[in-house]
């Protein structure tokens, strides 16, 4: 990828797009490899033993990657945002996320980290027609970012929205001061400029990451890579066995060229002398023996299915995937601990990406929140991001967890964390809240309606004493 000189930028800002763009070149290769691999459309290198060179194209393919980031992502639900002292929608939170859809925005963002280790979050003002703030997920594809330790946050990006025959034709810069728009207009560039909150406007979702890799590591690593070839090629000798099983070698003895010639005079292929209904042949001239026909031992499959066994135990390791969602079945169906069990590595790992990947959407709401009004907001500093079990649990056993923690005082049966306990996500639970507020205020009314009733009740008892008691008096 070349960058583009663009006329009008500064010579530290026309350094900064070269920089950016030489170092998502540098990562594209491994990128696109990993995006075959997820789509299921790499090429497997052959061995060249095992597979007749005229089957040497033939491909066949095995999802087991996609699996592997799809497993996890499932696991990686964003569910809403708390605060430890009132709720996240006295900030606007709640509009926020309904008009940005932010729970499908973040499974998209999660996917992306999962698949290439890193993905990219911008928070930028929405134009005519747009929310107020617009959250959009970036592709590692075609974004890239240098990333500040000391300060933890993303200190320039670049995305590139435009390409033709591998120039590119549009990218918008982010920095701390401002966000420039770069598209080639008729043969020329041109620049749109607008100014940031003094940060660049861009979070980095990376998963795994370590001092050794800032930018997280894949799920589709080098392992689950060599494994998947490995099963691969064990599928296509499966294949190419299979057509052989279909079809057992025969053999004949004693048999007169003449038995394989058509009636056109012309020799009989192999094909149609293997599948033909029926073979006829004459005695031997010479000898008047009938030729011998037999059929070689027929071959198993076994073997390969115990191979494809074994390939799949070991991407089971590499990835925390049970086998069976590997589509290999077990004898017996397992109880619900056994199924359980079996998901602990993998909901432990989704358990640590809510912490990694929760401190970048906490930034980005922060954002969203300064931009949708204007100023600073010191309680967003308190914000939390909040997320759905990792571990599926069946209604009954939350139900009872949560029966014997209101029983013990632990939790209060009028509270939301009590509802989340329960598995309630945020948008039920919202409803819950409006319907106890409703049946409060009605409950409220019919207590106000009930005493003002008693209250006239009262008053007009003890006007009509005092009456016939003025009346009596006024007799006298």
């Amino acid at each position: 990828m070349i960058s583009p000189t663009i006329p009008g930028l500064s010579v530290e800002d026309q350094k900064l797009v070269s920089d950016l763009m030489a170092q998502l070149a540098e990562h594209s290769a491994i990128n696109r490899t990993r995006r075959e691999y997820f789509e299921a459309k790499q090429r497997v290198r052959q061995l060249g033993i095992a597979i007749p060179p005229q089957l040497a194209n033939f491909e066949t393919a095995l999802g087991w990657p996609y699996k592997a980031v799809k497993a996890l992502a499932s696991r990686i639900r964003l569910d809403g945002f708390t605060l430890s002292d009132g709720s996240a929608a006295d900030l606007g939170v709640d509009r926020i996320w309904a008009e940005n859809r932010l729970g499908r925005e973040a499974h998209h963002a999660h996917m992306s980290a999962l698949t290439y280790g890193v993905s990219f979050v911008t928070v930028l003002a929405g134009g005519a027609g747009e929310p107020d703030v617009v959250i959009r997920a970036l592709s590692p594809l075609n974004t890239t970012a240098f990333y500040d330790a000391n300060q933890r946050r993303v200190k320039s990006a670049i995305t590139i929205t435009g390409e033709d025959n591998g120039q590119v034709t549009e990218f918008i810069l982010f920095t701390d001061e401002r966000v420039l728009t770069c598209r080639r207009v008729d043969g020329s560039w041109v620049v749109e400029e607008s100014r940031t909150l003094g940060r660049c406007p861009v979070v980095m979702l990376a998963y795994d990451a370590s001092p050794e890799y800032p930018f997280g590591r894949s799920r589709i690593t080098q392992g689950v890579m060599k494994i998947t070839d490995e099963a691969i090629r064990t599928s296509l000798r499966m294949e190419i066995s299979a057509e052989f099983y279909s079809s057992p070698q025969r053999y004949i003895l004693g048999a007169d060229e003449q038995a394989f010639v058509g009636a056109d005079g012309r020799a009989v292929d192999a094909w149609s002398a293997v599948t033909g209904r029926v073979l006829a042949m004459g005695r031997d001239e010479e000898t008047g023996d009938v030729p011998t026909v037999g059929q070689f031992q027929q071959m198993t499959m076994q073997p390969h299915t115990d191979m494809f066994r074994m390939i799949a135990a070991k991407f089971s390791g590499e990835t925390s995937l049970p086998t069976h969602t590997l589509g290999l079945l077990g004898e017996q169906p397992d109880s619900e601990e056994a199924i359980k069990a079996k998901y602990l590595e993998l909901a432990a790992d989704a358990e640590a990406a809510h912490e990694e990947f929760g401190a970048a959407w906490v930034s980005a709401v922060r954002m969203a929140v300064e931009i949708a009004s204007g100023v600073p907001q010191e309680d967003s500093v308190f914000l939390q991001s909040k997320w759905r079990s990792a571990m599926y649990e069946s209604k009954a056993a939350a139900g009872d967890f949560t029966f014997k923690m209101v029983q013990a005082g632990v939790l209060p049966p009028d509270s939301d964390v009590t509802l989340e306990q329960l598995g309630f996500d945020q948008m039920t639970i919202d409803r819950l809240r409006a319907d106890r507020r409703r049946s409060q205020a009605s409950d409220r009314l019919t207590q106000l309606v009930a005493a003002a009733r008693q209250a006239n009740g009262e008053a007009g008892v003890t006007g009509g004493d005092a009456g016939a008691g003025g009346a009596v008096q006024a007799g006298e």
